[in-house]
C-alpha cells in the first residue's frame, strides 16, 4: 500500500513540472529588433587645390633639314667614279664626298700648264727686246740732238743730221714694234693662264665637295651613273646637322603659338625630345584651315629627315585652383561643378581656365579646399545626401 502511494506522488510531481515548463514556453516573448537608418550613397571626392596647369597644344608633321644644302656637279657629262660618304655621315666644309671620271682631264691640265710656261717665256723675251729697243731709241735720240746742235754751229753737214734722223726714226719704229710684241706676249700669257685655270677648275670639279659642314640625309649618287647638273642632287646635307619639325596645326591654335615657347616631340620608339618653337607661319591653307610651325631641337642623331612624328607646344603655364577635368560638366548655360557641403550635393557654376588634360583651372566659382565630386554625373542631384570618399589625385589619372 505504501509503494502505491509513492508511485502516485512521483507522477503528480512530474505533472506539475510539465505544466510549469509549458507555461514558461507559452509566456516567453522574443526581444524587439534593432534597426538603423540606411547610409547615403558613396561618391569619390577631392579637394580644390592650387596646381601648376601646363597647357599643351598638339602638333604633328615631318622632320626636315632646317637649312638643306644640295650637292650637284658643276660639270656636265661626267659619270660618278667613287663615293666616299654615306647617309648619316657628318661632314666638314670642303670634304670630298665623291669623284667623277677624269678621263683626259689630267693630261689637258698638264698641257695647259706647259702652254702657260711657254707663253711666259715668250713674254719675258719680248720684254727683254723692248728694253733693248728702248735703249737704242734713247741713244738715237741723244745722238740726233747732239748733231742738230753741231749743225747749228756749222760743225757738221746737213747730210749727217739727215742720216742721224733716219737712225732715230728707225729706232722709234723698232721701239713701237717691241712694245706691240710685249703687249701681244702678255695677252698670250693671260689667254694661256685662263685656259689652264679652266682646265684645272674642270679637273677640280670632278671632286664633289661638301659646300657646308653638316649631316648627309640623302644620297642619290651611284657609281657609273651620269652626274647631271639638274634633277636630283647627288647628296643632300643638313647644314650643321640641324633637323627640325615642320608641323601643322589648326589656325585657332596657331594663333596661340609664338617663337621661343617650349615644345617637344615623341619619336616612333617613344623617346621624347625637347625643343622650342623657332618660327610660326603667317599663312593658312584655306582648303584645310591648317598652318605651319617650325620646332627646333639640339643636334641629335635620332632625328631622321622624313620621319613623321607627333609633338606638342606649351602655350600656357599657370598656378591655379584646379579640379579633375571630369569633375566639370559643360552645359548650355555654362560650366558646373558638384560640391559636397554638410554631406549634401550643391552644384556651383564656375568659370574655367586652361587644362592639361587631367586637371582644369578654375578662375571663378570655387575656393581652395572646397570638396568636389571627382566625376560629374547624373546619379546625384542638388540636395541629395552623400557619403564623400576622398581620393588621392596623385595616384590616379584625373581625366578618367
Amino acid at each position: 500500500m505504501q509503494r502505491l502511494s509513492s508511485k502516485y506522488l512521483a507522477m503528480g510531481a512530474a505533472g506539475i513540472i510539465g505544466v510549469a515548463i509549458i507555461a514558461i514556453v507559452f509566456n516567453h516573448k522574443p526581444s524587439a529588433k534593432i534597426t538603423t537608418a540606411p547610409q547615403p550613397p558613396a561618391v569619390s571626392t577631392t579637394s580644390v587645390a592650387v596646381r601648376e596647369i601646363v597647357e599643351d597644344l598638339p602638333v604633328s608633321g615631318e622632320l626636315v633639314a632646317r637649312d638643306p644644302v644640295q650637292v650637284v656637279p658643276d660639270t656636265q657629262g661626267l659619270r660618278v667614279a667613287t663615293i666616299s660618304a654615306e647617309t648619316g655621315d657628318t661632314v666638314s666644309k670642303g670634304q670630298v664626298l665623291a669623284t667623277l671620271t677624269r678621263s683626259t682631264l689630267g693630261e689637258q691640265v698638264l698641257q695647259a700648264n706647259a702652254a702657260v710656261d711657254q707663253r711666259r717665256a715668250a713674254a719675258a723675251e719680248a720684254r727683254a727686246q723692248l728694253a733693248k729697243a728702248q735703249t737704242a731709241f734713247d741713244e738715237a735720240e741723244k745722238e740726233l740732238a747732239r748733231n742738230k746742235a753741231l749743225l747749228a754751229r756749222g760743225a757738221v753737214s746737213q747730210l749727217v743730221v739727215d742720216q742721224q734722223q733716219a737712225n732715230h726714226d728707225s729706232a722709234a719704229d723698232a721701239l713701237e714694234a717691241a712694245r706691240e710684241a710685249t703687249v701681244s706676249a702678255d695677252a698670250a700669257v693671260k689667254e694661256a693662264s685662263a685656259q689652264y685655270k679652266q682646265s684645272a677648275t674642270v679637273l677640280d670639279q670632278t671632286s664633289l665637295r661638301a659646300p657646308e659642314a653638316g649631316t648627309i640625309y640623302q644620297r642619290s649618287a651611284v657609281i657609273g651613273e651620269p652626274a647631271a647638273m639638274s634633277g636630283t642632287p647627288l647628296f643632300s646635307i643638313s647644314r650643321d646637322g640641324m633637323i627640325e619639325l615642320d608641323a601643322v596645326s589648326p589656325a585657332y591654335q596657331l594663333q596661340r603659338m609664338k617663337a621661343g615657347q617650349p615644345a617637344s616631340i615623341v619619336l616612333p620608339d617613344g623617346t621624347t625630345i625637347s625643343g622650342t618653337v623657332r618660327l610660326v607661319g603667317s599663312e593658312i591653307d584655306t582648303s584645310t584651315g591648317l598652318g605651319h610651325v617650325r620646332l627646333a631641337f639640339p643636334v641629335d642623331p635620332r632625328l631622321i629627315v622624313g620621319a613623321y612624328v607627333q609633338g606638342s607646344v606649351e602655350v600656357s603655364r599657370q598656378s591655379l585652383p584646379s579640379v579633375p577635368f571630369r569633375a566639370v560638366a559643360h552645359t548650355q548655360t555654362g560650366s558646373v561643378v558638384k560640391t559636397v557641403v554638410d554631406g549634401k550635393v550643391v552644384s556651383k557654376s564656375v568659370t574655367t581656365g586652361p587644362s592639361d588634360g587631367n586637371y582644369i583651372g578654375i578662375l571663378k566659382g570655387l575656393s581652395k579646399g572646397d570638396i568636389v565630386i571627382a566625376k560629374a554625373g547624373g546619379f546625384v542631384t542638388d540636395g541629395d545626401p552623400v557619403t564623400p570618399v576622398s581620393i588621392d589625385p596623385s595616384k590616379q589619372d584625373a581625366s578618367k
